[in-house]
């Protein structure tokens, strides 16, 4: 399997109507203790040309539900579930705000879990999964350039890179394709790590 196609430099990924559904203060998951509920359902909807800002992931709070933005918290850890039963369609999840941050993906017969994991001074946050849960992969930003980087001058301007994880799960499959993604005012730069994960 691969990322799509459209995954790629150029490709505007700008989920701020998603993310501003986020809850202030997240809810506890009784399958998994040391975590935060922090996320919220959006669609995302590509298009290639024909309006400003393309190629472009268009993610409103509309629906159908395909698309699950992933808060971060400062030394602690933003948990976002994908129940199984949505997998009968494509899926995406994103999470933005790494500074060598980690992104993990676990799974349970019911659903997938993916965490933005903080990673500082301190060492990693903790988290402990419950019963029926399996750990999947880990993703770790701190291998991604822009990590510490000095800003970008735009416009006179200097602007810190964002770096986002990124999980593309094809419908009817098992396997998430997860990166890392360094882009710049909600623009892909370029993609980092790619890894399948299955589950």
């Amino acid at each position: 399997m691969a990322l799509p196609a459209e995954v790629q430099q150029g490709l505007y990924i700008r989920a701020g109507r998603v993310a501003n559904k986020v809850p202030n203060i997240g809810q506890s998951y009784s399958q998994i203790t040391g975590v935060e509920r922090k996320s919220a359902w959006g669609n995302c909807n590509y298009v290639a040309v024909g309006a400003p800002n393309t190629p472009a992931y268009r993610i409103t709070d509309g629906l159908p539900a395909n698309f699950l933005f992933i808060s971060n918290i400062g030394n602690g850890v933003a948990l976002g579930i994908v129940p199984r039963a949505m997998l009968t369609a494509p899926i995406y999840v994103f999470s933005d705000n790494y500074g060598g941050c980690q992104f993990h993906i676990a799974s349970s017969a019911d659903a997938v879990a993916f965490l933005h994991v903080y990673r500082g001074g301190g060492g990693v946050a903790n988290y402990t999964l419950g019963a029926g849960w399996t750990p999947r992969g880990v993703l770790h930003s701190n291998t991604v350039p822009a990590i510490g980087g000095p800003p970008q001058v735009i416009n006179g301007r200097p602007v810190i890179k964002d770096v986002g994880s990124f999980a593309y799960i094809a419908a009817g499959t098992t396997t998430a394709e997860c990166c890392f993604l360094e882009m710049t005012q909600g623009q892909i730069d370029q993609v980092h790590g790619h890894t399948p994960v299955n589950f």
